[in-house]
């Protein structure tokens, strides 16, 4: 086993704390939540975010979204993005230029409080009898106060004993009866023991696959709020599509922290795979575009979801029935993947609107760096292949491109991210062993195109993939090792020690009864 200190993550010394013992029995709902929230508190006061690393996402920023101890508690690590990304991120450059706000940034960047953030849906169904339609709005009354109206389903906003909670909340602003656009404005939920003045949570029940956040619905109904609780200019703005952009700016940063997650549920994963494999044996730049910069965090996104899931479920599938239980981890980090394709921006959505602003010409994201390389290839025959089929329409907003062209578009996003990803690897003096398994692993995704254009027949293809399978095999005690993972792992599955641990902590029905069988008596009575 590799010792500890080689590994690069502050985290680590949190493990040996009180606060971060696991716990394999289920304990109430509500108590692992709130472990979850101070345990959120000791990872964001650890890493010491500061507001110019957040306004300027330096290294010390991504470090965060890249912890291993996310696999310890998914939980208290959403926690942490969402209030170093979006709100502290959201806060900051207002903190800047108002001194009023220091205070507040403070204490969102030292864990003080937790901070979610909410933002208001354009269009909103209603529940009968909880959630009544109402206009989704903050009105600027003739007293210069504000007044909150709001209904908004999933963010976190119930009381956790022992820490306040202030939100940052997206409204429409309305003054005189005039729209001026989207507007951000700080809003105090509930003191850690019972919620503010008209404002209400309902917390939702648990989603399957493990231990997952407080989502909730939550109203705001006629909220004053002071004047200086709104983040932005009172006065109308030129561009209101602009307006709105500026103020959720952070969700394109969000969209792509989120995507890093899945690096650690990967290693994780395959870590814990492969030992319980060994175990179960049988005998034998700031020069690009700002759209082009939005663009590579879908890009990263989609690539990311991609290689996530499918990994995710075959490597639940060989692990048998111990990759189902939730206390194994994996299950755990497949819903959690799966939801990162929705939050944020649907992955799908996004994707779409990249590789048609691509293929228009809007702008351009930076080319191959190995144009020869097989993945380099596939993707330059992708976009032009679409190209051609642009033109040829004329337009891409008739029934032609939707038929012709918008179902390619997810996967031609996915063909530059692995062409990148693979590039990045090398970039990273990433072993050539496991560079030679992705790459056959991409080619994948696409087979007959590698057929139709690089005459490789699918007993090619497979040959490629045994070779580089066989690569790997050879060295699978020295591969999970590298991976610098194993301390944040809770897993049973790894050992026998750890499956008793959870054997004990489980519900056991012992008894001295003695039951027979219907015609049980009449059997014995013929022996």
């Amino acid at each position: 086993m590799q010792s500890h200190h080689s590994f690069n993550s502050s985290t680590l010394s949190l493990l040996s704390s009180k606060l971060f013992e696991h716990h394999y029995e289920d304990g109430p709902r509500i108590e692992e939540l709130e472990r979850s929230y101070h345990r959120a508190r000791a990872i964001g006061q650890l890493h010491g975010v500061t507001l110019e690393a957040c306004l300027h996402m330096t290294p010390k920023f991504w470090a965060v979204h890249k912890d291993g101890i996310i696999v310890r508690d998914a939980v208290s690590h959403i926690l942490v993005t969402i209030q170093l990304n979006l709100v502290a991120g959201t806060v900051a450059p207002f903190a800047l230029k108002r001194p009023d706000l220091h205070p507040l940034m403070k204490e969102i960047l030292n864990f003080e409080i937790s901070a979610p953030f909410i933002l208001m849906k354009l269009a909103m169904a209603a529940i009968p009898g909880i959630w009544r339609p109402r206009q989704h709005c903050s009105v600027m009354a003739a007293s210069s106060s504000i007044r909150l109206h709001l209904r908004q389903f999933m963010p976190p906003s119930m009381p956790i004993k022992g820490i306040r909670r202030v939100a940052i909340v997206c409204a429409r602003l309305i003054v005189d009866e005039e729209d001026r656009g989207i507007r951000t404005f700080v809003v105090p939920i509930n003191n850690g023991t019972e919620m503010n003045k008209g404002v209400h949570s309902w917390l939702l029940p648990s989603i399957n696959g493990g231990r997952v956040l407080d989502r909730s619905l939550t109203s705001f109904d006629n909220v004053h709020l002071p004047t200086n609780a709104m983040l932005g200019e009172l006065a109308m703005p030129a561009d209101m599509r602009a307006q709105y952009l500026s103020a959720i700016h952070r969700l394109g940063t969000g969209a792509l922290a989120l995507s890093l997650w899945i690096i650690p549920f990967l290693k994780c994963a395959a870590y814990c795979v492969g030992k319980y494999s060994q175990r179960r044996t049988v005998q034998a730049d700031n020069s690009l575009h700002p759209g082009a910069k939005h663009g590579l965090g879908v890009i990263i996104k989609a690539v990311f979801l991609q290689n996530g899931q499918w990994s995710l479920a075959n490597l639940i599938e060989r692990s048998g029935a111990q990759g189902v239980y939730p206390h194994n981890q994996m299950a755990t980090f497949e819903v959690l993947t799966r939801a990162t394709g929705i939050a944020e921006g649907e992955v799908l959505v996004l994707s779409i609107r990249l590789a048609t602003e691509l293929l228009l010409g809007r702008y351009a994201i930076p080319g191959p760096k190995k144009p020869n390389s097989i993945l380099a290839q596939h993707e330059k025959g992708i976009v032009s292949d679409l190209k051609k089929k642009l033109k040829k329409i004329g337009n891409h907003r008739g029934d032609e491109y939707s038929k012709q062209v918008l179902p390619h578009l997810r996967p031609m996003v996915i063909a530059i991210g692995q062409r990148m990803a693979y590039e990045a690897a090398v970039d990273a003096s990433v072993d050539p062993d496991l560079l030679a398994l992705y790459e056959a692993g991409a080619m994948k995704s696409d087979p007959a195109w590698f057929s139709e254009h690089l005459r490789m027949s699918r007993d090619a293809q497979f040959q490629k993939e045994c070779d580089a399978v066989d690569a790997v095999y050879r060295r699978l005690d020295e591969h999970p090792n590298n991976l610098q993972i194993e301390p944040y792992i809770t897993a049973p599955m790894l050992s026998a020690e750890r499956w008793m641990g959870i054997i004990k902590a489980v519900p056991e029905f012992t008894g001295n009864g003695e039951m027979s069988f219907p015609g049980a008596q009449e059997f014995q009575s013929k022996l």
